[in-house]
């Protein structure tokens, strides 16, 4: 899997002087990073997360009863 990373600050050799940060592949149904290796699910609403769908369709079936 092709990783994409925001480079952090480098001293004069070129040697990272912090971690690179991992960037977010996508975007959920509430504006939530998802990152490589997350799981998620795709809905009629967006991405939702794995450890989100619960909440998810909690608020999808009481929005279904209104």
């Amino acid at each position: 899997m092709n990783q994409r990373f925001l480079k952090g600050s480098r001293d004069s050799l070129g040697v990272p002087l912090e971690p690179d940060e991992l960037l977010p592949i996508y975007y959920d149904w509430e504006g939530e990073a998802i990152y490589p290796g997350e799981e998620y699910y795709e809905t009629p609403d967006g991405k939702v997360l794995a450890d989100n769908i619960e909440d998810y369709l909690g608020r999808r079936l009481v929005a279904g009863c209104e």
